[in-house]
């Protein structure tokens, strides 16, 4: 991260390209630097402008009529909203209106857009306001010079992120929070952004609005306050910076081992420390379920990127230019100087290390080959990787899967035909998805005569965390009319499935039906109700969403005995199903070699005769996309 300070008279090289490419746009530009250039006590400000105008280069605006057709989206929420009814981040009826208005609209297309570049249209004035600004707050904190002047250009002075229209956000947010910066009296950009995190309105995230895809302008954010990552991360940084805070945009891609990848913002302590954190008014904190391969650092400069000579090995994606790989702030990381052992069938240059998503390898970064070995530098440790060749959006095989240790020790997979192992499999794909399960946990199960259950017997608690369809057999059963789950505080609900089984007599088992109850009736904006409990299907959960006092159970018209509970929480269903047909397959030079399918006679598989030491994968072939490659290790799955 940086850039050349040149004299006044003398603007450095990308300064003076961006002139010649402004054309008519020209005279505003060369404002900004005449405006700058007569202060010869302070050059700062002039540098900054230097800066600004010198990565301006590939910085455009997209405009596109399809923008105000989808911005219908956001109506619908405030309809929804109306009534002081927040749907779930993952709505099911949010789902149905984005889906309703792309089968109307279409999918949302930029073949129609109009690049408009911030060279060709840019004013003096803009710029001008936005550094006068962004010095002003510098200069009158505490802390600001303790702050370097390239994380300051970086991370504060910017003017955009992505391509979002241009609007005086900066001047915006300013006079808005203006009077509560003028009543604090903050000693470390700690304590400011602390503070303000409570002030400014937080962004709710909302799944579906992932497949929103255009850049969110912030009059548009301050007003809807909901989006996808991308959208929120943005809104986080342009708020904060607006007030003098340092903050940038962190991303992992694609995690090493999960299918997705996610978008948080870092804040700039003194002396350029980061603060890494997703925002929420309690904390400026961040956790992360899943380990990163790489994580990279967003930057409004151009970066020099070591490829000298052909980029034809390399994706595209991989060459972005505008950020910093930053992932040994955040893992162990280490060099991986990995043996090539299948040739390629044309003359390379670079490799490209992938892990793995839910059906195929992703590259995350290239390295130089030489001598038949490729370097990867600066990689997350404890994932499991695989090289390849890249050649025009093809990859073939160049290494055997392996995984890298914390040392950066190296240890491939090849599976052993001649020594063979049984398998017992229980999943498909790691647990650690399946997060909801654990607020069943100190839940419990009473029956009662009377509907408001006010001489409840508690039947059974649920101390375990329960990874599956459960089972609680009842020792001493009794007879109830009425019989409910209560949810543990903060009574969120998160559960999918109950059954209950008794009967009249003591050896009755049947499944009993009745009445549904429970509370609270949740609104059709979140659309996941209490009766969903019932309904036989393990995707469909009750979920209140917010907390407070949530049960659900069964009304069963006369008393009955309760002789089993089988219960299963809100979770990913990845766990073996009764009835659905299943595959595993082996990796085997560069390709997946099946062990034959099973249909599914109990929550778990069993394969025989697995050759050892090799790469798994299980296919639910009857439903569901996630799977994940894992290995097997003293009698368990291990999943990467």
């Amino acid at each position: 991260m940086g850039f050349l300070l040149c004299s006044c008279n003398h603007p450095p090289k990308d300064v003076r390209i961006v002139l010649k490419a402004a054309g008519e746009n020209r005279p505003e530009l060369e404002k900004v630097i005449q405006h700058y250039s007569q202060d010869s006590a302070d050059s700062s400000k002039l540098k900054a402008a230097y800066f600004l105008i010198g990565n301006m280069d590939n910085k455009f605006t997209i405009a596109c009529d399809e923008i105000k057709k989808y911005d219908l989206i956001f109506s619908i929420f405030d309809s929804i909203e109306k009534n002081d009814t927040r749907p779930s981040y993952n709505s099911p009826l949010i789902k149905a209106k984005w889906d309703s208005l792309v089968d109307v609209l279409g999918p949302p297309s930029f073949l129609n857009a109009k690049i408009i570049p911030d060279y060709s249209s840019i004013k003096a004035e803009y710029l001008i306001e936005n550094i006068d600004i962004a010095f002003k707050l510098r200069e009158e904190s505490a802390w600001g010079k303790k702050i370097s002047f390239g994380t300051f250009c970086e991370y504060v002075l910017a003017y955009r992120f992505k391509n979002e229209p241009l609007e005086r956000w900066r001047s915006y947010f300013y006079e808005k929070y203006r009077t509560k910066l003028d009543s604090i009296n903050a000693d470390s950009c700690y304590q400011l952004a602390g503070i303000m995190n409570k002030v400014i309105p937080v962004a709710i995230y909302y799944e579906k609005l992932k497949s929103y895809p255009y850049d969110i302008p912030n009059s548009k954010m301050v007003k809807v306050l909901k989006g996808g990552c991308p959208n929120i991360v943005v809104y986080n940084a342009t708020a904060m910076r607006a007030i003098g805070l340092p903050v940038g945009i962190d991303y992992s891609p694609l995690y090493g081992n999960y299918s997705s990848g996610h978008k948080w913002n870092v804040l700039f302590l003194e002396k350029d420390k980061p603060l890494h954190f997703d925002r929420n008014k309690d904390t400026l904190a961040i956790a992360f379920l899943y380990k990163p391969a790489k994580v990279w650092r967003e930057t409004f400069s151009k970066q020099k990127i070591n490829i000298a000579d052909t980029k034809a090995d390399v994706p595209e994606n991989l060459l972005n230019n505008h950020r910093i790989d930053v992932t040994h702030e955040y893992t162990g990381t280490c060099y991986i100087n990995v043996e090539l052992n299948y040739p390629s069938e044309s003359k390379k240059r670079y490799a490209v290390i992938c892990t793995f998503d839910n059906k195929s390898w992703i590259p995350q970064d290239f390295g130089r080959i030489k001598k038949g070995r490729a370097l990867f530098k600066n990689m997350g440790t404890g994932l499991l990787y695989t090289a390849m060749y890249y050649d025009e959006g093809e990859l073939s095989l160049a290494s055997d899967p392996f995984i890298v240790d914390e040392k950066g020790n190296v240890n491939f997979f090849v599976p052993s035909k001649s020594k063979t192992q049984d398998m017992l499999l229980l999943r498909k794909f790691s647990f650690k998805k399946a997060y909801y399960c654990d607020d069943m946990i100190n839940g419990y199960f009473e029956g009662s005569d009377k509907p408001d259950f006010s001489n409840p017997v508690k039947l059974f608690t649920i101390t375990a965390l329960p990874e599956k369809i459960e089972t609680a057999a009842i020792n001493n059963p009794l007879r109830f009319r009425y019989i409910r789950y209560v949810s543990p505080p903060p009574g969120l609900g998160n559960v999918a499935e109950f059954e209950f089984y008794g009967g009249v007599k003591k050896s009755d088992t049947l499944l009993l039906n009745g009445k549904i109850i429970g509370f609270p009736e949740v609104p059709a904006a979140i659309g996941t109700p209490y009766k969903n409990v019932f309904d036989h299907n393990l995707e469909t959960f009750f979920d209140r969403f917010i907390g407070g006092i949530s049960w659900v159970g069964l009304d069963l018209g006369v008393p009955k005995r309760i002789t089993k509970i089988r219960y299963a929480p809100r979770s990913d269903t990845n766990f073996i199903l009764i009835g659905d047909t299943y595959e595993l397959c082996y990796w085997d030079n560069g390709e997946w070699i099946s062990m034959g399918t099973q249909v599914a006679k109990d929550q778990f598989l069993f394969y025989r005769n697995v050759p050892s030491g090799a790469l798994y994968i299980l296919h639910n072939l009857t439903r569901g996309k996630e799977e994940r490659i894992f290995t097997y290790e003293n009698g368990k799955q291990v999943w990467w």
